[in-house]
């Protein structure tokens, strides 16, 4: 901080006398210090055409000084810490002089130091070097050390118990709410068990089954009776299309419902009489694929003639039939031309 000397303070006449004329403010600083005069004088000879330049600047400095001549230095210094300017303790006076001009050219009121700022170290550096210190273990066959406290310490292909009804939330396992029907700690599914549950079903099935035939009835037919019979049935001709798709999916359903069925009594059929032929002494043995199959297949026909008589087992016969015969067709070569 600049001090500033007063010479009527002084009590000693002669010590008033002899002290060096310093400059009472801060606007008195030489404008030119003694060691930079050489460069200077180097400056304005090889600068000579800019002069014009530097007029002007003088002019810009010349503003600003008459704007803070009636200020005092303390009131100067206090500016220029709200600016955020501050003087550095450790530089020189030279190297201040440097300084302010480099930085304000020609004005001598504003004093600008910057400060090395701290490099702060990057990111990436703190994640390599912990992932150095998570690699270094003291043998080869020890597991690797990581804090529990990382994100991806729970993510590494633990074991999770999914499969029997439990959800993973990082460290932590509970209890979700599974339909016990559905859980695989309930047993495997038995079909027989599940269509005697549902049994009703079939029914709803077969109820709507038949309102689309009626729907689909009613919209081919023409004239004010087929208006009356779908204003009845809440339903008009655009709706055909999809009725008639609908129909044909329930139909194939359940036909593959009934077929399964079938299947499935001919297999218990086959192992009852297994079963039965053990009992009563006979060799209990497993049959072979093949055999397996033609046992079902005839318990099949059985099932059906049960079912729809003679006349179902002829048509699933014709039905088989066919299926064969387009397939042997394929198989046949070409004719010859």
């Amino acid at each position: 901080m600049a001090l500033r000397y007063d010479p009527a303070s002084s009590d000693d006449e002669s010590s008033v006398e002899d002290a060096p004329n310093y400059p009472s403010t801060f606007d008195e600083l030489p404008s030119e210090a003694s060691d930079d005069s050489d460069e200077e004088d180097e400056d304005d000879s090889s600068s000579s055409p800019s002069e014009g330049s530097e007029g002007e600047s003088s002019d810009e400095g010349e503003s600003s000084d008459s704007e803070t001549a009636n200020m005092s230095l303390s009131e100067r210094l206090a500016l220029q810490q709200e600016k955020g300017r501050v003087i550095s303790k450790d530089s020189t006076s030279s190297n201040r002089k440097r300084k302010i001009k480099s930085m304000l050219g020609s004005s001598k009121n504003e004093i600008t130091l910057t400060s090395p700022t701290p490099v702060k170290p990057s990111k990436s550096s703190s994640k390599s070097d912990d992932a150095s210190k998570a690699k270094k273990k003291k043998s080869k066959h020890a597991p690797t050390e990581v804090s529990s406290s990382r994100k991806a310490f729970f993510d590494r292909g633990a074991p999770t118990m999914n499969n029997s009804g439990t959800k993973s939330f990082g460290a932590n396992m509970f209890k979700g709410s599974v339909d016990p029907r559905f859980n695989s700690m309930s047993g495997s599914m038995n079909a027989d068990n599940f269509e005697k549950g549902y049994k009703f079903l079939e029914q709803v099935e077969e109820d709507e089954i038949k309102t689309l035939k009626e729907k689909i009835k009613a919209g081919q037919i023409k004239g004010k009776k087929g208006q009356k019979s779908r204003k009845r049935l809440n339903t008009s001709v655009d709706d055909l299309p999809a009725q008639q798709e609908e129909l044909k999916r329930l139909l194939s359903q359940r036909g593959e419902r009934h077929r399964s069925q079938i299947e499935r009594t001919a297999k218990s059929t086959v192992k009852k009489k297994l079963r039965k032929n053990a009992e009563n002494g006979g060799s209990a043995y497993f049959l072979k694929r093949s055999e397996m199959k033609k046992e079902i297949v005839e318990a099949k026909f059985e099932e059906l003639r049960k079912r729809g008589g003679d006349k179902a087992v002829k048509k699933a016969i014709e039905r088989r039939r066919k299926k064969n015969s387009n397939k042997d067709h394929l198989k046949m070569p070409s004719v010859r031309k």
